[in-house]
């Protein structure tokens, strides 16, 4: 739902979703937003939609309308851009989460807890394996009525890794999983990104039971989960006489805590926790040992995730250096390659295509052009005094590309995209002539992200507003160029914030 948020004021908190008809804010009574400002006009600004992008418009008040404190006459609108009217801050809003709102979401309690008022699972990490605290010999013997569901559990578990290398999704699922396995009310995924020199636990995932308040999560348990590899399960104080005088260790709203490591060769890579607020539902040993081993799979799962990401980031930074070579050829085409990729993932996001396709468009839009490695200057010179389709510079470049890369391994399944990126939508482009949906999806989403680069570039001396070229992609579009729907998903990633780049 795309929105308006007052953020401060005697309407803070209101929600108002801007509809077809749009959204006035003044302090006339019959607007949308009232504000009762001095600084506010009567009819003050208006936010108004076409096709899939949204605009707000001053209505010649005197003291001005502001987005991102600059002053404007009218503005395109992307998620969280602040609007000031008056002493009234409003933020434009779309149904997207950001991982600012998501942590936001989770309230963390710093009190102390008390290592005697947990039970720990007997599982160590490199030195810290033989700290151990009591634990009773029945803690370690799971119920024979319970192994069959628990077994049933970490197979979905390992079908969802095996499925899944958005890390992102993976986590999404498995935080679920795990809370619905044991009847938790919440549960969090926090991970570590390795490629900081202190690396900091940051919250991935997180799951809400429907109705459940928001509970305080103990930094002090998920630090030290986090420093010893162990898990740990706290019970319920109310049930348990080794609670009965230890009242920090309860939190807000929360009888009992499970919390895991992702552990991989030796290294904790993040935690799982879980809480609930039921007496009925308390955790048991059982629980604790099944996340435990939750947390040992997806923690493998992690690290083999990062290595193969880290292999495609040096392959795609190889690829990238091929490119170069091929923009050094015209200072015209510097940056277009990557300016495109970025455009077309956005695109990919909006249209919510799985990751591997995702990662496969990126590849292919990275190389649509690498054919100009093979093109001499004759053939750019007689495509420019030859007619006809085939003597274009576009047929020969796109049938370049699909030549030098049919014979390198791994780059089979990118060619459809790479060949048919200048296929036009109503069937009048290269080499196939091809139209509509019988054009590869990618290639699609390749010709419209070049094409808007290409409107960028062209107008960047006359420094062509993001509202004009988006206005002049979907007269493309209309002109039969390119597809209208695929127009529409990047004026939506612009909306969300996707597209990177400053307002022009």
């Amino acid at each position: 739902m795309v929105c308006i948020t007052v953020k401060d004021g005697p309407l803070k908190g209101k929600v108002c979703p801007v509809s077809d008809s749009g959204v006035r804010i003044g302090r006339d009574n019959d607007v949308h937003i009232h504000v009762m400002d001095q600084g506010v006009s009567r009819q003050h600004a208006e936010i108004y939609r076409i096709g899939e992008m949204y605009f707000i418009r001053d209505l010649g008040s005197r003291n001005g309308t502001y987005v991102n404190e600059e002053r404007i006459k009218e503005e395109l609108l992307r998620e969280g851009d602040r609007i000031r009217i008056g002493q009234t801050t409003l933020v434009f809003e779309d149904s997207a989460q950001t991982d600012r709102e998501m942590a936001e979401q989770v309230h963390f309690s710093h009190v102390e807890a008390d290592p005697a008022a947990t039970m720990e699972f007997r599982f160590g990490v490199g030195g810290f394996a033989d700290i151990e605290d009591p634990v009773e010999a029945k803690v370690q013997q799971v119920s024979r009525t319970k192994k069959p569901k628990y077994l049933s559990i970490l197979y979905q578990v390992a079908r969802a890794i095996s499925s899944e290398s958005d890390v992102g999704e993976l986590l999404a699922k498995i935080v679920s999983m795990s809370a619905n396995a044991v009847n938790a009310d919440h549960g969090y995924i926090f991970t570590k990104d390795p490629g900081k020199e202190k690396p900091e636990l940051k919250l991935i995932a997180s799951f809400e039971k429907e109705g459940s308040p928001a509970p305080e999560v103990s930094t002090t348990i998920i630090k030290r989960v986090a420093k010893y590899g162990r898990a740990v399960l706290t019970a319920d104080a109310s049930i348990d006489k080794r609670f009965s005088d230890k009242s920090s260790v309860i939190m807000k709203g929360v009888k009992a805590v499970i919390c895991a490591p992702l552990v991989a060769r030796e290294v904790v890579n993040g935690v799982v926790y879980l809480s609930t607020t039921s007496l009925e539902h308390a955790f048991t040993p059982e629980d604790l040992e099944l996340v435990t081993a939750i947390g040992i799979q997806v923690g493998i799962a992690l690290n083999d995730i990062r290595i193969v990401n880290e292999q495609r980031k040096m392959f795609t930074s190889i690829i990238s250096t091929l490119v170069n070579a091929v923009e050094m050829r015209d200072p015209a085409l510097r940056g277009h390659s990557g300016r495109v990729a970025h455009f077309a993932v956005a695109i990919a996001k909006v249209l919510k295509l799985p990751s591997k396709e995702r990662n496969s468009l990126h590849v292919a839009a990275i190389l649509h052009d690498t054919g100009m490695l093979l093109i001499s200057e004759a053939d750019i010179a007689a495509s420019r005094s030859e007619p006809g389709a085939e003597n274009s510079l576009e047929y020969k470049r796109a049938m370049a590309s699909e030549k030098l890369l049919q014979n390198i391994e791994g780059f089979r399944g990118i060619l459809p995209a790479v060949k048919h990126s200048f296929e036009k939508h109503d069937g009048s482009g290269v080499p196939d002539g091809l139209a509509g949906k019988d054009i590869p999806l990618h290639a699609r989403i390749i010709a419209t992200a070049r094409t808007f680069d290409e409107i960028l570039s062209e107008g960047a001396k006359e420094e062509l507003s993001l509202k004009d070229a988006l206005f002049k992609l979907n007269a493309r579009a209309q002109e039969g160029e390119i597809d209208p729907e695929l127009v529409k998903a990047l004026a939506i990633a612009y909306r969300m914030g996707i597209i990177e780049g400053s307002r022009r």
